[in-house]
């Protein structure tokens, strides 16, 4: 096979009888454009395609597309007929019955690699699409009538900036800045410009002047289909406008990086298991690993390992997994934490090995080391990630945990709530704000303690070890009652939870708090 192919079970790009197929993208492009199919019958024909030349049974197609549900072989006759239609004329001619066994895809195997399941582009032919994570451009702001001259250069300035911080976090393609801004005139037609640019995502701006000041309206558009993911307005004074550019940076940054991940979960969402691609097996990871149970964990896990087996350099899912791992350890049912540790610890050197200017692999390498009783290294290695890119959340977050628990609540105050601000949908915003209090007990801020407290334990994404030591921040705030109530509940859900775990390694709890957490522990009776 030549090196630009691979298998068909393998790619995730295919060229068939004048169609193109892209798993990865989840689009199927006939002569006259897209092709839309629903959620169903596209997985079917991914499948299918995957396994061309082979009879189906009827059995395998449904546990392929229907894997966790049960449906009648109704269901699938259904799908065979709405993916024949989306494929028109030749619908009929390649997904054919074959009676009393199954389906076939009528394209054997070796003409589907030679028809297009590539690992790469082919000299000759840009058209063929190839894995990659997904991209984003974004666009000069357009000026209407009447913006000075310098505040187009001010706002192409902020551009650049957005451009930057993308770029550095590592998370997706970012087109160059040289690219976007040469297509400047094309701001008001966004998917045209993405789709010039092969951009996924496009983020676009206008300028307008106001009688005090200026308004800017923004979009983010997903190129294939045109829609908007999302748009604000906003109005800036001209007082203190420059003191407002590192705002504005980050809040675009922000919607950019919280917008096309959530549409890159989603998509990743309507692939079976056997099409998945190394970017969207990652996705589903992040899915899992946001619900700390351990069905979800374990799930996470497998769907990193087999990210990082799709793809051995993808950075990462190697940070993810390491991550994933370490909270394995610390978990109540992980039947050998040092193993697991350890796992983590060699995940994350992984990391480091295929990229140590990753902002993830740099996270990843610190939780290791404070695992394994290093904090020293580990407060250093997060401070290197958030270096690399001060957009970050997760290093920013890494670090105010180690200044909440270590004793030094005023640098844990900033730096967690500039992790909430750069993350405020993050599934582990409640261990922020757990860190939040902990580190107003540091400063013997009761109150703001138990607020914060209330604030982590009150979110669904609370888990038991986060309730009790809620419950323990409450009671060394004088919220005894409150903690009773949790406590109690913990109790009649026989749920796994050690309240001295805080005090002991990894955390180890230092400073103020230290003594307060104890005599709440003495109270409370545990």
């Amino acid at each position: 096979m030549p090196a630009s192919q691979v298998s068909s079970a393998d790619a995730t790009a295919f060229r068939f009888a004048g169609y193109t197929l892209d798993l990865r993208q989840g689009r199927l492009l006939g002569a006259s454009g897209e092709i839309q199919l629903r959620p169903k019958p596209f997985a079917l024909l991914g499948y299918m395609v995957r396994h061309a030349g082979r009879v189906l049974s009827k059995a395998e197609l449904l546990e392929a597309v229907w894997p966790d549900v049960i449906v009648t072989e109704e269901s699938l006759s259904q799908c065979v007929h709405a993916l024949r239609d989306g494929l028109g004329k030749a619908g009929s001619d390649l997904v054919k019955t074959v009676p009393r066994r199954g389906y076939l895809f009528d394209l054997p195997l070796s003409a589907a690699a030679q028809a297009g399941a590539v690992a790469g582009p082919t000299a000759g032919d840009p058209a063929i699409l190839t894995p990659r994570q997904s991209s984003i451009a974004v666009l000069p702001f357009s000026a209407g009538p009447g913006v000075s001259p310098q505040d187009r250069l001010w706002f192409d300035a902020v551009v650049n900036d957005v451009i930057s911080q993308l770029a550095r976090l590592r998370s997706f393609d970012v087109i160059a800045r040289g690219s976007t801004f040469a297509l400047r005139h094309l701001a008001s037609d966004v998917r045209r410009a993405g789709q010039k640019l092969g951009a996924d995502y496009v983020f676009a701006g206008s300028v307008m002047p106001q009688a005090k000041g200026i308004r800017l309206q923004m979009d983010l558009v997903r190129t294939d289909v045109g829609s908007i993911l999302w748009t604000e307005q906003i109005e800036l004074g001209r007082a203190g406008f420059l003191e407002l550019v590192g705002a504005l940076v980050d809040r675009i940054t922000v919607a950019v990086v919280t917008e096309v991940t959530t549409a890159e979960r989603n998509r990743a969402r309507l692939v079976p298991d056997q099409s998945l691609t190394a970017w969207q097996a990652f996705h589903r990871g992040q899915e899992a690993f946001g619900t700390n149970t351990q069905p979800s964990l374990m799930q996470a896990r497998a769907y990193f390992t087999r990210a990082t087996e799709l793809d051995p350099g993808f950075v990462r899912a190697f940070a993810a997994l390491s991550e994933c791992q370490a909270t394995l350890a610390r978990s109540p049912y992980c039947t050998d934490a040092t193993a697991e540790a350890a796992a983590a610890r060699r995940t994350a050197e992984l990391a480091m090995r295929l990229d140590e200017a990753a902002p993830s692999a740099q996270f990843a390498y610190a939780h290791a080391r404070w695992l394994h009783g290093e904090p020293d290294i580990a407060l250093l290695h997060a401070r290197q990630s958030v270096a690399l890119s001060p957009s970050f959340a997760e290093g920013f977050a890494e670090i105010g945990f180690y200044e909440a628990l270590y004793g030094q609540p005023k640098e844990a105050f900033a730096n967690l709530a500039r992790a909430e601000l750069l993350n405020p949908f993050s599934p582990f915003i409640d261990s922020i704000q757990i860190d939040r209090a902990v580190a107003h007990l540091q400063s013997n801020d009761l109150d703001a303690a138990a607020m914060w407290a209330t604030r982590a334990i009150s979110r669904r994404e609370s888990y038991p070890q986060m309730q009790i030591t809620g419950a323990l921040v409450l009671a060394a705030a004088g919220h005894r009652g409150a903690a009773e109530v949790i406590l109690s509940t913990l109790n009649d859900q026989d749920a796994a939870f050690d309240p001295l775990k805080i005090f002991k390694p990894p955390f180890s709890l230092a400073g103020p708090a230290k003594d307060l957490l104890l005599r709440a522990v003495t109270d409370l009776g545990l």
